[in-house]
């Protein structure tokens, strides 16, 4: 037995699971109101004890099966249509069929994301026993009979607004980690554009320094072939943070000079230093080895973000030289 859906916003489709249809009925009475106007008395004692009859503000849409196997193929027959329920109720005893923990257990295999609430008067299993069958999970409450009218509307209006949320953040997330890829195909195939032209700038800076120049020319010259190979290295940073999004940055553990690597930093930026009348130095202890074994690539980067600092907030009234420990 179906209803249609009556809200396209809220997934208030709700499988109700017992093998006695008199409880099918009662779920209805609380759950869509109005749908018998002659039969709108107190629901079935034996479900919901005697006391007043309380009727859901929202009409939910229900399904009924009264076995585990049938429950099972309305709940994969439900995920094929994109129509997945957001609660079943479940009792727990269900002869001849599965009980209330097997029924569960082949309903979160079909649907993961289904919440279930174990409706019960018996002691067939413990907590431990539920517990060490079904785990700790979020999914799972434990209603005990006989309840009311109420708690079965509070719990279907509170579960399947769980499930809105839930969908929700999950959209949410794969929405996030589509832009995230987008962004980073993007810096990926900007740093390929700008990587094209820094090589060829770099490579005629390398042609002119092999040409004949004065002294002041060539120091220009191997500034501005050290600023582009700098600038290339910041395109390579860009496709860095890629690799770190995607979990794919590796270390290059190999013999390098940090003698010559700090010297050439510290070139890197005597330009910008002696502009502002500053003269950039570097000191170095004399017990540094010629070789040492690391990624120099990522010790420059760390470098070049630590040389400036040194300069770039001074004044050349105020301080002419500055030191840069290695």
């Amino acid at each position: 037995m179906t209803t249609k859906p009556t809200n396209s916003h809220h997934n208030r489709r709700i499988l109700v699971i017992d093998d006695n249809r008199s409880i099918h009925d009662d779920f209805r009475k609380i759950l869509q109101p109005g749908s018998d106007a002659n039969s709108l008395d107190e629901a079935r004692a034996s479900l919901f004890g005697g006391e007043p009859f309380f009727k859901a503000l929202v009409r939910f849409d229900l399904d009924y099966a009264d076995q585990g196997q049938s429950a099972l193929t309305l709940v994969q027959m439900a995920r094929q249509e994109g129509r997945p329920y957001a609660m079943a109720f479940v009792d727990m005893r269900m002869p001849p069929g599965w009980d209330g923990l097997e029924t569960i257990e082949h309903l979160w295999a079909a649907d993961p994301e289904i919440q279930t609430v174990i409706c019960t008067a018996y002691t067939d299993h413990s907590w431990d026993d539920i517990i060490q069958r079904l785990g700790h999970d979020d999914r799972l409450l434990i209603l005990q009979k006989p309840f009311s009218s109420v708690e079965v509307s509070q719990l279907a209006t509170a579960l399947t607004r769980k499930w809105d949320l839930a969908r929700q953040a999950r959209q949410r997330l794969e929405a996030a980690e589509a832009a995230n890829g987008a962004k980073s195909q993007f810096l990926a195939n900007m740093s390929h554009e700008i990587r094209t032209p820094m090589n060829g700038i770099i490579g005629l800076s390398e042609l002119l320094m092999r040409t004949t120049l004065d002294d002041k020319q060539r120091r220009y010259m191997e500034a501005l072939h050290k600023s582009g190979l700098a600038l290339l290295q910041i395109i390579n940073d860009i496709l860095d943070i890629s690799k770190i999004e995607a979990g794919k940055l590796t270390l290059d553990i190999i013999p390098f000079d940090l003698r010559q690597l700090v010297t050439d930093v510290l070139e890197l930026f005597s330009g910008p230093a002696e502009i502002k009348g500053l003269k950039l130095t570097g000191v170095l202890q004399k017990t540094l080895l010629p070789e040492y074994e690391g990624d120099p690539v990522r010790i420059r980067q760390i470098l070049t973000r630590i040389a400036p600092v040194a300069f770039v907030f001074s004044r050349a009234s105020v301080q002419r030289s500055s030191y840069f420990p290695a």
